[in-house]
């Protein structure tokens, strides 16, 4: 938990410096660089070794990243320095996610029963950027268990249409249970 805390302060920081460079892909597309290269196993290994110097660090990083927004370096930098390299991956899923929610972007996952139409799925789309306000980018996964309908994910709100779910519900009404 004070990993995923601490990894939100240095996204806090590197989104508030792209919105005020106003360059937030360009930021987005570094962290993910610097998170990719933080974590590969070998690298992982060669950034975590106290025994190298921090300039030997520098340089790899430098050559790694080479063209990245120059303060995207220095939050590699800033990371080595620290010992917080490790953070990278949850640094760039925590910018990305601020990113989105700037720009009005919800990530829905959606799970049906069978696979949807191109036309069914834009519907479906359409549907879910009414009904959050946001442009939606949508992920749809087949699970036959849900037996029809859909279930809907999108943050931490869920939409469930399943059979299934609808099916509990009515065995549970006639038995008296509350639901």
């Amino acid at each position: 938990m004070a990993e995923e805390a601490a990894a939100k302060r240095y996204a806090a920081a590197a989104f508030q410096v792209a919105v005020e460079d106003g360059n937030l892909d360009e930021w987005a597309s570094g962290v993910q660089e610097l998170a990719g290269l933080f974590s590969d196993p070998q690298a992982t290994r060669y950034f975590g070794d106290s025994k190298t110097p921090d300039a030997d660090k520098f340089k790899i990083l430098d050559q790694v990243l080479n063209g990245a927004e120059p303060r995207v370096l220095n939050l590699g930098r800033l990371l080595i320095a620290r010992g917080r390299t490790a953070l990278g991956p949850e640094i760039a899923r925590q910018l990305q996610a601020m990113i989105d929610e700037h720009k009005g972007i919800a990530h829905a996952r959606v799970t049906t029963a069978v696979e949807l139409s191109p036309e069914a799925s834009r519907s479906l789309q359409a549907r879910l950027e009414q009904i959050t306000g946001k442009q939606v980018e949508m992920e749809s996964t087949v699970d036959q268990a849900i037996i029809g309908g859909m279930v809907a994910r999108i943050g931490d709100r869920v939409i469930d249409g399943s059979t299934r779910t609808k099916l509990v519900a009515l065995k549970k009404k006639l038995e008296g249970q509350p639901r």
